[in-house]
């Protein structure tokens, strides 16, 4: 079974840690992006913060794994 992990600023992604998310916390473009990078390939949900999403568009992501852009 694949894991579901949450990228984006602590404060807006830190809660789905209660949900069982993975959190990986990500303040910056540069940070979300060497997050990005390092993604296990048997991830299959990503919640990402918009900002996020912004920083890593157009990176290719793991296979099998759905991406949703949380809300600003």
């Amino acid at each position: 079974m694949g894991c579901v992990i949450a990228i984006g600023p602590a404060v807006q992604v830190g809660g789905w840690a209660l949900a069982g998310a993975e959190v990986r916390p990500a303040e910056t473009d540069a940070q979300a992006r060497q997050v990005w990078a390092d993604l296990p390939t048997d991830v299959r949900l990503l919640l990402v913060s918009a900002d996020a999403a912004r920083a890593v568009a157009g990176r290719p992501r793991p296979p099998h794994a759905l991406l949703a852009v949380l809300p600003e």
